[in-house]
């Protein structure tokens, strides 16, 4: 039975990667240190969890104010594919561990969060 995980992060907008490229080192690190925990909670709160350590499909949907070009995009979602990582949802980041897609929503009178959806590829 194939299962999908999905963990809603709301108030959280993934930024884009020209605001990521201008932050300061350590600015990045409690960033992704304050990503890590709030996945770790949601990944654990999850009955049964997902089994197996191979290939995940990850679709991240982000609900915003403003689109961004895919570039911008996907490259301000590094963060919180580094904080799945280190939360022990994924082995790795790699093609070889996550096939990752990324959508993007107006969210018009909802608050901006971000929805990451992962399930087994195989």
């Amino acid at each position: 039975m194939e299962r999908t995980l999905i963990l809603t992060l709301m108030g959280h907008t993934i930024p884009s990667r020209n605001a990521v490229d201008k932050q300061h080192w350590s600015r990045k690190s409690q960033e992704r240190k304050r990503l890590t925990s709030w996945i770790s909670l949601l990944y654990r709160a999850q009955v049964p969890p997902l089994t197996g350590q191979g290939q995940r499909m990850v679709k991240i949907i982000s609900y915003r104010k403003r689109t961004l070009d895919f570039d911008n995009l996907a490259g301000g979602a590094k963060q919180l594919l580094d904080a799945m990582k280190h939360a022990g949802l994924l082995v790795d980041d790699s093609p070889a561990f996550a096939l990752v897609t990324y959508q993007q929503q107006l969210c018009g009178g909802l608050k901006p969060h971000t929805v990451i959806e992962v399930k087994d590829a195989n």
